[in-house]
């Protein structure tokens, strides 16, 4: 790469390099005493490499809304002092709006949601805790057994044998009433659910009454929905009302258990009423607003309300299928046990004539043993991690809501001068919304460093300005990626920044350290060609072109790696 751009800057130079050579040959030939252009070959002479830079605006703070309502106090005008800490805007959530009703009915949901999770936490716990305690007994009597071997006190073969068995047999009565506790304990959150499943949809049923007229109940509650609501789509309407009078029909035979469904079907019932929340939603986005009846802020709160009501009911099903899930995994787990236990049984029964030998067998099972708790510990961290994580981000969820039905205090985070103005007092405004921008009384300029050699942080520099050097500084921080483009390797330096501003011009040069042995000529006076680079050498009062050997570029200079030698005389 860096052969290819010295062979296109070369390039560049050749045509004047030989349109200039043949003049001197065609001026010496008619007039000898026509002075030529010579350069002697001489060590490298300076210790800096000319690098890119760029001054630019650094550690600005925009300040943002946290909650969506309207200014009621602003402190942000341009070009304006403020103090760390200064109040710059206050923003306060209105009770009575449809998005607060809305939000008060999501943080209930994800409450549910966070009491369901730490259910099935505490029943995850007890489930992997019962395997292990039940584990650990196998352990301790093959511990006993190996112990016993090791001390030739087996001195009734039989007498051992009914007691093994009838440990076995105990243990596998208790993994029975584990089994059953279990099992009783995961029914007892399905039904549980159902009932959640039950009174979600019902008050969701109840809010689609209301707002589609579908029985006389809750009908006339606005004459503005009748009027103006989802005229823009008139058959998404009555596709969706249909749905609805069916779903209003066939949950009025239920009960709160949902006990008409099985599982599959309650799963399907589930998605099947998410969806016609879902249309419902759309009915209302489609909607025409009306300044006086019905406002657009109206038509967004219900449809945020309706979709809602679905994703709750995902999240339930999502919910309720994991208990499914981990009512079947139970089964298989402690069924695995049990089976294991007989399996147990009968290589007693087989060992009662061969005891004496049975001391490497019991070390394996007790070797297998230590992998089953290892396996399931690991699997109980696994699955508690997991819930942990959801109910982490469930809480995080509700700390986030919680956060927009209180005031919201803007403060300055540092002090300095307001730049930018985005939001005027009583403006609307939404989360994350910017209302302005402060730079920082000091250092809040900073210089950034294009090079394309690789510099050292603490490297030493010189800018100049307007030819005049104004200090010696150091690099302060480097980017380890390299730009795409222009491949420069990019640093950003320390300097006096006093009377400077954005896009001044510097002139910088980086103290580098140089090879005494070095030879660096004029760039001016190489000469490209497609075999390679050549220089025109003095030799008995000659000039003859002579390959040279080039490398790095800086300055308007470039570096020969071989023949040349000092005291080389050159044309250019």
């Amino acid at each position: 790469m860096k052969k290819i751009s010295l062979i296109i800057i070369l390039l560049s130079l050749a045509s004047c390099w030989i349109n200039a050579d043949e003049k001197t040959t065609n001026v010496e030939t008619n007039n000898n005493a026509l002075e030529i252009k010579e350069y002697t070959v001489w060590l490298k002479e300076n210790n800096f490499i000319n690098i890119y830079w760029n001054i630019v605006d650094n550690n600005t703070n925009t300040l943002t809304s946290n909650i969506n309502w309207k200014i009621d106090y602003l402190n942000c005008e341009i070009w304006k002092q403020v103090w760390k800490d200064t109040i710059i805007a206050k923003i306060n959530p209105d009770n009575d709006s449809l998005s607060y009703k809305s939000n008060l009915i999501e943080i209930e949901s994800y409450k549910n949601q966070l009491q369901n999770l730490n259910k099935i936490k505490e029943s995850t716990i007890s489930n992997y805790d019962s395997q292990l305690k039940q584990l650990e007994l196998q352990k301790k009597e093959l511990t006993n057994q190996l112990n016993a071997v090791d001390n030739t006190i087996w001195k009734n073969d039989d007498e051992w044998i009914k007691n093994q068995l009838k440990i076995l047999d105990e243990t596998t009565d208790l993994l029975n009433k584990n089994k059953a506790n279990t099992l009783k304990k995961i029914e007892d959150n399905i039904i549980n659910y159902r009932k959640t499943i039950y009174n979600s949809t019902k008050t969701g049923i109840k809010r689609l009454d209301e707002v589609f007229w579908i029985t006389e109940k809750n009908k006339s509650l606005n004459d503005s929905y009748d009027k103006y609501l989802w005229i823009k789509n008139s058959n998404l309407k009555s596709t969706t009302k249909e749905k609805i009078k069916t779903l209003l029909n066939d949950f009025s035979n239920t009960d709160e258990t949902l006990s008409n469904y099985d599982n599959n079907s309650l799963i399907l019932f589930i998605d099947s009423t998410s969806n016609i929340f879902i249309d419902s939603a759309n009915v209302v986005d489609n909607s025409t607003a009306s300044i006086w009846a019905l406002e657009e802020s109206t038509i967004t709160a219900l449809y945020k309300e309706f979709m809602s009501y679905s994703d709750w009911l995902i999240n339930l099903k999502w919910s309720f299928e994991n208990l499914e899930n981990s009512k079947e995994s139970t089964i298989l787990s402690f069924d695995a046990q049990i089976k294991e236990l007989e399996q147990a049984k009968s290589q007693i029964n087989t060992q009662e004539s061969n005891l004496n030998s049975n001391t490497q067998t019991i070390k394996n099972n007790e070797q297998s043993l230590e992998e089953k708790i290892l396996n399931i510990n690991d699997a109980k961290e696994s699955s508690i991690k997991e819930l942990e994580i959801k109910i982490l981000s469930i809480s995080q969820a509700i700390n986030q809501i919680n956060i927009t039905f209180n005031e919201n205090i803007i403060y300055a985070w540092i002090s300095g001068i307001v730049k930018s103005k985005n939001s005027n007092l009583w403006n609307s405004i939404w989360i994350w919304s910017p209302i302005c921008t402060i730079s920082p009384n000091e250092n809040w300029l900073k210089l950034e460093i294009y090079s394309p050699e690789k510099l050292e942080v603490w490297q030493k520099f010189n800018y100049y300005k307007d030819s005049k050097l104004i200090w010696e500084w150091k690099i302060i921080s480097e980017s380890p990626i390299k730009n795409q483009i222009t491949q420069n390797l990019t640093y950003q330096g320390e300097i006096w920044f006093l009377w400077l501003k954005e896009w001044d011009y510097l002139d910088i040069k980086v103290l580098t350290e140089w090879n005494q042995d070095e030879i660096w000529i004029p760039i001016s006076y190489v000469k490209p060609k497609l075999d390679w680079y050549y220089v025109s050498k003095k030799q008995d009062d000659k000039y003859i072109n002579t390959k040279v050997e080039v490398w790095n570029m800086n300055n308007w200079e470039i570096l020969i790696k071989s023949w040349l030698i000092n005291w080389d005389i050159l044309k250019q």
